[in-house]
């Protein structure tokens, strides 16, 4: 999970946010249900999509969160959460590391490995607020890192 979330009107919504040198220059709210002031888009994946730009002052909440994994003394951005098999897919792009830690040879630089309930690793929730420029980090289980994964939005 790499998701970026705006708070408009006390609804969660995903959004894509453009930052220039950590500047917000523009903030896209997108919903699955028609809304007004919200315009239709056309997307692979969904056939009803709608999207509405906002500025920053008008939301309450705006932040970026995603799942780390601590692992042989290094940090990986988690890729994959499988709940049937209790793993998460860990991945990095740095050779030496990726050899040093043992994870699988994907492509070029890019090194990926499956930690299962037998792997010692710790798993953290960050979350990135843009408003008030604070990062937050804390420790969850497996089940907990499934709840926040699986959360859904307008």
């Amino acid at each position: 999970m790499n998701r970026e979330v705006a708070v408009y009107k006390n609804k969660k919504y995903k959004a894509c946010i453009n930052r220039v040198a950590g500047q917000i220059r523009k903030i896209e709210l997108f919903s699955h249900r028609k809304k007004i002031d919200f315009k239709a888009i056309k997307s692979a994946y969904t056939k009803d999509l709608y999207v509405r730009e906002v500025n920053k002052e008008d939301v309450t909440e705006l932040f970026r969160e995603y799942f780390m994994a601590q692992y042989k003394n290094y940090e990986f951005f988690v890729v994959g959460h499988f709940k049937d098999s209790k793993e998460i897919e860990i991945v990095t792009v740095d050779p030496n590391i990726g050899r040093e830690c043992n994870l699988d040879y994907q492509d070029r630089d890019l090194f990926t490995k499956r930690l299962g309930p037998n792997d010692d690793y710790q798993l953290i929730y960050v979350k990135e607020n843009y408003l008030r420029k604070t990062t937050t980090r804390k420790e969850v289980t497996l089940e907990e890192s499934y709840v926040i994964d699986n959360e859904k939005y307008e």
